[in-house]
């Protein structure tokens, strides 16, 4: 498959346990700690626009296994369905969190019945983007509109 600009795709991933979605958070009164939510899915399915010649050719490159797929490199795309989140961690985005602070956050973290972002948004962390990637694999099919 050739993809080609002004096109519309449906991606998903190949093999199971491939995606990975990582949503990032900063503190509200510190600018320079954060951190990141990242849960495995067993399968995804994403919408990707074509918008330009780059976006093909990393599309491209991505289809043929040259990249991992990321959806950074695109302008426009929709997160169709996501199914089985099989794992979910924290990990710190930055130095600014002093020595011992995170494994002492994460304990709380664990001990508690709260979802994860009302969590995060209590400990005045607050969400600023989220990156969806596949590794290992995908499969491209053209949608039709």
């Amino acid at each position: 498959m050739i993809i080609e600009v002004g096109k519309t795709y449906s991606v998903f991933n190949k093999n199971r346990k491939t995606v990975v979605e990582v949503e990032m958070y900063r503190h509200k009164e510190e600018s320079l700690k954060g951190v990141n939510t990242e849960i495995i899915w067993r399968s995804a399915e994403f919408t990707i626009e074509i918008t330009s010649e780059e976006e093909a050719e990393s599309l491209q490159d991505m289809l043929d296994g040259g990249s991992e797929f990321c959806t950074d490199c695109f302008d426009t795309f929709e997160m169709e369905s996501c199914w089985d989140g099989c794992g979910e961690d924290l990990v710190p985005w930055t130095t600014a969190w002093s020595s011992g602070e995170f494994e002492d956050f994460l304990n709380e973290y664990n001990e508690t019945d709260e979802g994860d972002e009302t969590f995060l948004n209590e400990k005045g962390f607050e969400p600023m983007e989220c990156i969806w990637y596949i590794a290992n694999g995908i499969a491209v099919e053209e949608t039709v509109i």
